[in-house]
């Protein structure tokens, strides 16, 4: 009886040690996390802003002008790493997700596009612990852009110049083992708005008349 148990325990410690960590893939949880996500500064689309707003939680002091991301037409994505290099970081799979619509507007949906969970794995990550994460949002251009990579591509083609990319700071989340209880949230998350690639034609055509009203200066 007695091998049997340590048989057994044994069984349970290396499923344990061989297990992958997990997290839950949540941007609110109501009174403890409220992280929005926005669309580019009308003002000055091609500059990011980061920083929860004074109606987040925790409340911060970044004021954003542009409209909180909602629906199906923007795509966001966490990518992980045990190291804080942005260049190491790899994309978790299953954690492409949507934005709530109306008073959500901003915050990840409640379930994955496919109706999966909240909960999901880290693969290749064995440990519970800390690891570096980043929330990477893009337009997916009515669901024809799947991946970061192809809207980071579209993104610098210039093919449309209103078209945003984004991505948050990177922050330390902790992942867990099983039957650990996973941490509720992505509570280091913090909101960041998008951006574009050139400056909105307004201001192209701004920046050219500057520089014909210096040409005919010098010319006088």
């Amino acid at each position: 009886m007695k091998k049997l148990m340590i048989i057994a325990v044994i069984g349970v410690c290396a499923g344990l040690a061989y297990g992958q960590a997990q997290f839950e893939m949540k941007s609110s949880i109501p009174g403890t996390l409220r992280v929005l996500v926005y669309g580019p500064e009308p003002s000055n689309p091609t500059q990011p802003l980061y920083g929860n707003p004074p109606e987040g939680i925790p409340s911060g002091t970044t004021t954003y002008s542009g409209p909180l991301l909602q629906g199906t037409g923007y795509t966001a994505e966490i990518w992980w790493g045990t190291t804080s290099d942005e260049n190491s970081l790899q994309a978790v799979p299953g954690s492409q997700w949507h934005f709530r619509t109306g008073a959500g507007a901003g915050i990840l949906d409640g379930k994955s596009p496919t109706g999966g969970q909240t909960l999901l794995t880290v693969p290749g990550c064995n440990f519970s612990g800390n690891v570096y994460m980043q929330l990477r949002v893009w337009d997916n251009n009515g669901g024809q852009i799947t991946s970061w990579a192809d809207a980071l591509t579209y993104w610098n083609s210039i093919t449309d110049p209103n078209y945003a990319i984004g991505k948050s700071q990177i922050f330390e989340q902790k992942v867990v083992i099983a039957p650990e209880p996973a941490s509720p949230g992505l509570l280091n998350l913090r909101s960041f708005s998008l951006y574009t690639n050139v400056p909105e034609p307004a201001t192209i055509a701004l920046l050219g008349l500057g520089g014909l009203g210096l040409l005919f200066r010098r010319r006088k």
